[in-house]
């Protein structure tokens, strides 16, 4: 077996040219991995042009240990909490309706009606009510809004 394969895992342009390309495909194919592989083979390379007597063992050791640091640190970067935001329910048209007062479209039958909020029809889960009764949306569960009697005497 030839060993010679390796000796171009010691030239640093190796190292660089392949952190530009992990970083490069980060931008095809986001997956928040490659920009830290990119990241640490592009470092690794800067250490080997720097230090040019590592051996390639040491060269891939050291990638690994700078790929799982940078990916760890990068993933708890980014895993934390949303900003907050005046309009939290920005982006989820049922949850804007909660706590907004309405009228039934249709009676609710065994559990399961219908309202019509902002010229959509919506299914509702909640107590039986006539049709024209007054509920309120207190919750979401999937795609059906959750409602409760505003006057239970009607």
């Amino acid at each position: 077996m030839s060993w010679e394969i390796f000796n171009s895992v010691g030239d640093p342009w190796l190292w660089l040219m392949a952190g530009a390309l992990m970083c490069a495909l980060e931008l095809l194919i986001p997956a928040s991995i490659f920009l830290w592989l990119g990241a640490s083979a592009l470092l690794t390379g800067i250490i080997v042009l720097v230090l040019p007597a590592f051996a390639w063992q040491l060269q891939i050791g050291l990638f690994a240990i700078l790929a799982v640091a940078a990916t760890v640190a990068g993933r708890a970067l980014l895993s934390k909490s949303e900003p907050e935001t005046d309009q939290p329910a920005l982006n989820s048209r049922a949850r804007q309706f909660e706590g907004r007062t309405t009228t039934l479209s249709e009676p609710i039958v065994n559990g399961i009606g219908r309202v019509e909020l902002d010229n959509t029809r919506w299914r509702v889960i909640g107590d039986d009510a006539p049709r024209g009764a007054t509920v309120r949306v207190i919750g979401i569960e999937g795609s059906s809004l959750i409602v409760s009697l505003v006057n239970p005497d009607q």
